[in-house]
């Protein structure tokens, strides 16, 4: 604990820490009140023959976390104008990877893919157009933020072996990276409050992370995440949600957890062929039951972009379970996750590559259990 206040203390000073505690406590009221404003307007989602809810709901309630970013990202500018001195040098300091440009880049993107899901959830969309639409999205963040240069493959601590990209995979590997967390995130918004609890979870998560691995940028970028998502869960974590997230929020939420990724792998002192892992490891439970879901689909010789039901999520629901439990149990994993993780960077008792391999086989043998359970309760059985 005390290694941990240290590499605290060390990235960013406590006065800048306060500050920014205090501009957090303030984004979750914010994302809140906008919220409450956002029900009355009446952007609905009825329910169709996938819903998992029953009423007609107000959706797009991903503008309050809009807003509630928009605010801390306007703070942070106030800030280096009226204190300068706050959060330098940790921030500011020659070595730091990261411009303003960047900055505004990626706030820029944020806003254009706000803007892409609010139209989605006015008048759905085609879906070729849209899937470009997020792949022009992705590329300019891969323009701004650079690619994943290596990965280690060593699964024990005696041998040592890193695969270094091509220059052409490793930018397919960002690419799909960034496409993948945005649909990822977008498929598992579906439960009351499930997509919102795992992905403040991966925040806070990298927030911890960023500052055991001085990463002051990601540090602030992922606190401000999760502080805009606490705002706006109230809203949506119910029994009978008062709010939907919307494409509006998942799309622009996806893309926001792919920018902190390679940012933090960008600023990190971890080597990038270990960072790498980070980030899939913190969101495993939606990127385990898309991809295996997606497996199944494809052994059963069905469209892989049609829409449907068939994630476990939706099947533990189908077989009784309430949203309330559902979330619970992802929420469970993610928590289990972001835990587990911190231990392994703190400690280095494990490589990280041995450690995603065994969450993968756990997550696998997780996601099978569960489907074989849902068969055994289906009506058909």
């Amino acid at each position: 604990m005390s290694f941990f206040f240290a590499s605290l203390s060390f990235i960013l000073p406590w006065q800048a820490l306060l500050v920014w505690g205090a501009l957090c406590v303030l984004c979750v009221l914010f994302t809140y009140k906008i919220g409450i404003y956002i029900i009355k307007w009446q952007i609905l989602d009825v329910p169709n023959a996938r819903s998992h809810h029953q009423h007609v709901t107000p959706t797009s309630g991903g503008l309050a976390i809009f807003g509630g970013i928009s605010f801390m990202a306007i703070a942070f500018m106030v800030l280096l104008v009226v204190m300068p001195s706050l959060f330098s040098p940790a921030i500011f300091s020659k070595n730091t990877p990261f411009a303003l440009t960047g900055f505004f880049g990626i706030f820029g993107l944020y806003t254009i893919t706000a803007i892409l899901g609010l139209c989605d959830d006015i008048r759905p969309l085609p879906v070729i157009g849209k899937l470009v639409s997020l792949l022009l999205i992705a590329s300019s963040l891969v323009y701004i933020l650079g690619a994943p240069q290596a990965i280690s493959l060593s699964f024990n601590s005696y041998t040592s072996f890193v695969w270094i990209f091509p220059t052409w995979f490793a930018l397919f590997l960002a690419l799909f990276w960034g496409l993948l967390s945005m649909n990822s995130v977008n498929f598992m918004d579906g439960a009351n409050g499930l997509m919102g609890s795992v992905m403040a979870i991966a925040f806070f998560g990298f927030f911890v992370i960023s500052l055991l691995t001085n990463a002051p940028y990601s540090a602030l970028l992922a606190s401000s995440m999760g502080a805009g998502i606490l705002g706006f869960l109230p809203h949506n974590a119910q029994r009978e949600a008062r709010l939907f997230c919307g494409d509006v929020g998942a799309l622009s939420l996806g893309f926001m957890y792919a920018a902190l990724s390679l940012l933090w792998m960008k600023e990190t002192s971890l080597p990038v062929f270990h960072a790498i892992y980070i980030a899939p490891l913190l969101i495993l439970p939606f990127l385990g039951d898309v991809g295996l879901t997606l497996c199944r689909r494809l052994m059963q010789k069905k469209t892989l972009w049609n829409a449907h039901n068939e994630h476990l999520y939706q099947k533990l629901i189908q077989a009784g379970l309430s949203h309330k439990n559902v979330t619970h149990l992802y929420s469970a994993f993610s928590i289990l996750m972001a835990v587990l993780l911190s231990l392994v960077l703190y400690s280095s008792f494990l490589p990280l590559s041995l450690f995603f391999l065994l969450s993968t086989v756990f997550c696998i043998s997780l996601y099978t259990r569960g489907v074989v359970w849902c068969k055994a309760r289906s009506p058909e059985n």
